[in-house]
């Protein structure tokens, strides 16, 4: 199965009113020919809680985009994503639930 049907098959799982973070490997082709590596999507139905999240996360408000469903998320990858591997490590995400 491709990665990208495997996201959608987690990101349907989610429980939208909460700040979730999905970790999922991703391809060099996919991502504009960046490396291989994890991309963590950070995602919530309420805009403004995941600008909150940002902000204590120290991720630019400008990175929250929409997905096609609608869906506000950011992505994240290269010294953020190990930026955020750290946070996760020491339990200071902001999310319970991080795949």
């Amino acid at each position: 199965m491709n990665w990208m049907r495997e996201l959608r098959k987690k990101v349907i799982k989610i429980n939208y009113e909460d700040v979730k973070i999905i970790k999922h490997p991703y391809k060099a082709e996919i991502l504009r020919k960046r490396a291989k590596g994890v991309l963590y999507k950070i995602i919530c139905s309420y805009e403004e809680k995941l600008k909150e999240w940002a902000k204590e996360s120290g991720i630019p408000e400008k990175w929250i985009h929409r997905s096609r469903n609608g869906m506000p998320h950011i992505d994240l990858w290269g010294a953020m994503a190990r930026k955020l591997e750290r946070r996760i490590e020491h339990g200071r995400t902001g999310d319970e639930g991080a795949d």
